[in-house]
């Protein structure tokens, strides 16, 4: 069976590349996002959001007048999430420091009913 015609949703996967390409190959052609996300199996805000973070302003001259006009692009949209994606660091036990974790487990052991995580982190900090 071919993934192309399929028409269940992919729940919760990044875009690939490729299917970054055929989305600038769908809107050459004049596709409407509902139609890319049909074709694609993915959801239609998924494909507004990557249209959104591919498309870039362009400039085109004519009969010597500016004309102003957005397009996307697959490696712009490629390039701007490996860019968001590096941005992104997960807090590991490692990180965290021992000062904040010997004063999580006193308070707690002192009265572990008057404590909620989220209330000592922000009184923590």
């Amino acid at each position: 069976m071919s993934t192309t015609n399929c028409t269940t949703k992919q729940p919760y996967c990044h875009l690939s590349e490729v299917e970054r390409g055929k989305i600038e190959a769908f809107l050459s052609e004049g596709l409407k996002p509902a139609e890319i996300a049909r074709r694609l199996g993915r959801s239609r805000s998924t494909i507004s959001r990557e249209i959104k973070r591919g498309t870039t302003k362009q400039v085109k001259q004519v009969n010597g007048k500016k004309i102003y006009f957005d397009h996307y692009f697959a490696d712009l949209a490629q390039r701007r999430y490996v860019e968001g994606r590096q941005g992104i660091d997960y807090l590991k036990l490692e990180k965290v420091s021992e000062h904040f974790l010997k004063a999580f487990e006193e308070a707690m052991k002192a009265s572990p009913r008057v404590h909620s995580v989220d209330s000592f982190v922000y009184a923590y900090l």
